[in-house]
C-alpha cells in the first residue's frame, strides 16, 4: 500500500492508536499524528497570497494520546463575511474512543491562490522526514 491522500487518509486513521500530537494550537500552519498505523499529516503549502493555519482547537489534544480513532473527518464552510476575495473554514472533526477533538482552520486569500488544507498519510517514513526533505516548514 502507498501513502494515502485527502478523503482515503482520514478514512484509514480509523482504528489507529494515536502515538503523539504536534501542531495542534493556534497558529500553527500543519498537524501532525503519529499512529500506530503510520504519520497523519494535516497541512496547507503557502503559495503567495493566502493565509491558512489552525484558528483553535476543541478539545485537549494531550488526552488523545493512546486513544483508538473512531472517525476522522473534514467539514468545509464558506465565510459569507470575508471581504477581501475568499474566505473558508475547515473542520477536522476526531471521535476517538477517550475523547472528541475539533480542529478548526481558517484560511483566506484573494480569491486566486487555494486555501484548502489537505490531508496526508505515511505509510513508512515520518511526516518530517517528508516535509523536511520538501523544505515546506521546518
Amino acid at each position: 500500500m502507498s501513502n494515502l491522500y485527502g478523503n482515503e487518509a482520514l478514512a484509514y486513521m480509523a482504528g489507529a492508536v494515536i502515538t503523539k500530537v504536534n501542531g495542534m494550537e493556534q497558529g500553527s500552519e500543519y498537524v501532525e499524528f503519529l499512529t500506530d498505523k503510520g504519520t497523519l499529516v494535516l497541512v496547507h503549502n503557502q503559495d503567495c497570497c493566502e493565509e491558512v493555519s489552525v484558528e483553535d482547537v476543541v478539545g485537549d489534544p494531550s488526552s488523545l494520546i493512546g486513544a483508538r480513532v473512531l472517525e476522522f473527518r473534514e467539514d468545509t464552510k464558506v465565510d459569507d463575511g470575508e471581504t477581501y476575495g475568499i474566505g473558508i473554514w475547515t473542520f477536522y472533526n476526531l471521535v476517538t474512543d477517550k475523547e472528541d477533538c475539533t480542529i478548526r482552520w481558517y484560511g483566506n486569500s484573494n480569491g486566486y491562490y487555494s486555501v484548502n488544507v489537505d490531508a496526508y498519510f505515511y505509510l513508512n517514513a515520518t511526516a518530517a522526514e517528508y516535509f523536511r526533505l520538501m523544505s515546506s516548514w521546518p
